[in-house]
């Protein structure tokens, strides 16, 4: 009877424990795709004058001075000598749209910024080819990784999961140089 008392008192701590430390965790929505579409169609807002991306001629806009990964995207960057920062992307993933969000309003609040970034799709059904080589060559296991680079094109800093405006923000001014 004893044994059974204190077996019952373990698994009400644990499913206590369990239970306490599910509900802190961040809350995803059920079909995290419909988050990820929703953040990913947000315009590029408030653009004054000419941002560096589109000196530079990129396309696929998703804010300021933050497009889409494509290799002719990337290779402009790269010709120009323009501090980058590419963010590793799936579409499935609630932490990449959660960390899209924060880089879109960050981006769109400063269109003068000097640092492009670039959404790069790995793990999922709209990763191509190009980005597959580009996350093998940097060495990227995850979605959600994050990597700044200096106008020279060495790695400055690397962020993994959901990072925020404060930490973005640093590495930012970290790969420009400020």
């Amino acid at each position: 009877m004893k044994k059974f008392w204190i077996g019952t008192g373990i698994a009400a701590l644990l499913g206590v424990g369990i239970f306490g430390y599910l509900s802190t965790q961040q809350k995803v929505t059920s079909k995290p795709e419909e988050a990820v579409d929703e953040v990913i169609e947000t315009p590029a807002a408030n653009l004054t004058g000419t941002t560096v991306g589109e000196k530079l001629g990129l396309k696929g806009t998703l804010a300021a001075n933050y497009y889409l990964f494509d290799a002719d995207n990337f290779q402009k960057i790269k010709d120009s000598d323009t501090p980058y920062y590419l963010n590793f992307y799936a579409n499935w993933c609630p932490t990449c749209a959660a960390q899209a969000k924060i880089d879109l309003e960050l981006f769109n609040s400063q269109p003068d910024n000097p640092v492009v970034a670039l959404r790069v799709n790995t793990l999922d059904t709209d990763t191509d080819a190009d980005e597959e080589d580009l996350a093998a060559e940097l060495g990227v296991r995850f979605q959600h990784t994050l990597i700044f680079f200096n106008a020279a094109g060495e790695e400055t800093g690397r962020l993994l999961g959901t990072s925020s405006t404060e930490q973005i923000q640093a590495e930012l001014n970290k790969a420009a140089g400020i």
